[in-house]
């Protein structure tokens, strides 16, 4: 059976699991003294280990102490040494006290070596999963507190904001007056780029998104409405947006219950009583005839009975007549220029220079607001023998500083008697 055995000399406590009877040598792990095996009580042997095993905790030192099968005593001090003690099997018995040689200087007491023990090197320690570190909670947008950052306004808006809208009313403010037209689509432009800089800003600094965007969208839907349908921010930024007509080409407008009228615009002399001729930017409406009186320049005072077509000539403003409040020249019947007028039986009358009423003045605009200038001009001609029958009337456009010639159908609807 296994016992226990005490080196004399170092004290040092070994197990050894051959029978004390078979009187062994012995050699002592600690200090390599060899000595003769025997057996020892168990009890005070016991207590000592216990001892020992206290001391070995504190001076934490590393040691292993295993038992192999077959007889085999090992030792280990590291996991790179280890000692092994083999002793041939004998049959197992009592333990007896094994003698100590003979007495020397008085050793120091019991020490006991504790270890762990060591893994095999075929066996490696698995490498531990790598643990992945929790993710960092991102943290929450803190409101600005500094001064420069603060909302301002009743509408809680950022000082860009704020500036974008005062922008974007001015804007709206200048289309409704023809001097200040021309700076809608800068200030427009402006108010856009200064709100999208509002959201980036409020974004940054954790303010309010909604009014900065929406502020964005009706900056961006003004500024398309400007460019694409400019009437819908008035007239008078309508006339200024409207593109430059060229001074040549002769259009037929017809009269809004006649659009879908193919032959009005088709035919060669335009009926005066379903459409109207422009050039340019001058529009020509004939807007009656009819038989009454007038006093012929240069005679005398004396009236006498013409055959009086009254037309309207309307003309829109430029860019920089708009700027200006007037038009250049003043639209004005020129009396160097004369009409030409036809009846039912292709007799051809000359205009006749006459002096009569008009029922509105041609020149400069009276006021800075009005987009058109509007002039009625009365042609006095010679009385056809049947005018009833319809008239053909023929303006030269060089009158009001055209070029070409109007031609107008006048029906019998249109003549008063």
């Amino acid at each position: 059976m296994a016992f226990v055995a005490i080196c004399p000399k170092c004290r040092q406590v070994q197990v050894c699991v051959v029978s004390p009877q078979a009187g062994l040598q012995v050699k002592c792990l600690g200090c390599r003294t060899t000595f003769r095996a025997a057996g020892v009580d168990e009890a005070p042997v016991r207590n000592e280990r216990r001892s020992r095993k206290r001391s070995a905790a504190q001076s934490q030192l590393a040691a292993v102490t295993v038992t192999v099968a077959s007889a085999t005593t090992v030792v280990v001090d590291s996991p790179e040494s280890v000692a092994v003690v083999v002793a041939e099997p004998v049959p197992l018995a009592e333990p007896v006290v094994a003698e100590a040689t003979p007495a020397a200087p008085a050793p120091p007491p019991p020490r006991v070596t504790i270890g762990h023990v060591a893994r095999p090197a075929s066996a490696p320690m698995p490498a531990p999963a790598p643990v992945k570190p929790p993710a960092k909670p991102r943290p929450a947008k803190r409101r600005a507190t500094s001064d420069a950052d603060t909302e301002v306004g009743l509408l809680r808006l950022q000082p860009l904001g704020l500036l974008a809208l005062f922008l974007l009313v001015g804007a709206l403010v200048c289309a409704a007056f023809a001097s200040a037209a021309p700076f809608v689509l800068p200030l427009v432009g402006a108010s856009l780029l200064l709100a999208l800089v509002s959201i980036w800003s409020a974004n940054r600094t954790g303010h309010r998104l909604l009014l900065p965007t929406v502020l964005t969208l009706v900056a961006g839907g003004v500024l398309a409405v400007a460019l694409a349908s400019p009437r819908l921010l008035g007239p008078t930024f309508a006339a200024y947006r409207q593109p430059p007509e060229s001074d040549t080409e002769i259009k037929v407008i017809p009269h809004p219950q006649y659009l879908r009228d193919a032959d009005v615009r088709s035919a060669e002399w335009v009926d005066a009583s379903k459409a109207t001729i422009q050039q340019g930017r001058t529009r020509v409406e004939v807007l009656d005839a009819g038989i009454g009186q007038a006093r012929a320049v240069g005679m005398s005072a004396e009236t006498r009975r013409y055959l009086l077509v009254r037309i309207r000539l309307r003309r829109a403003k430029t860019g920089d007549e708009i700027a200006a409040g007037a038009f250049a020249p003043p639209l004005v019947w020129s009396e160097e220029v004369r009409a030409t007028l036809w009846d039912s039986s292709g007799e051809r009358y000359d205009q006749q220079a006459v002096s009569a009423d008009r029922t509105g003045r041609g020149g400069p605009s009276s006021s800075i607001g009005i987009n058109l200038d509007v002039s009625d001009e009365v042609l006095a001609f010679e009385i056809p023998p049947s005018p009833a029958h319809g008239l053909r009337l023929e303006l030269p456009a060089a009158a009001w500083g055209g070029t070409g010639t109007l031609k107008f159908a006048i029906p019998k609807s249109m003549i008063k008697r």
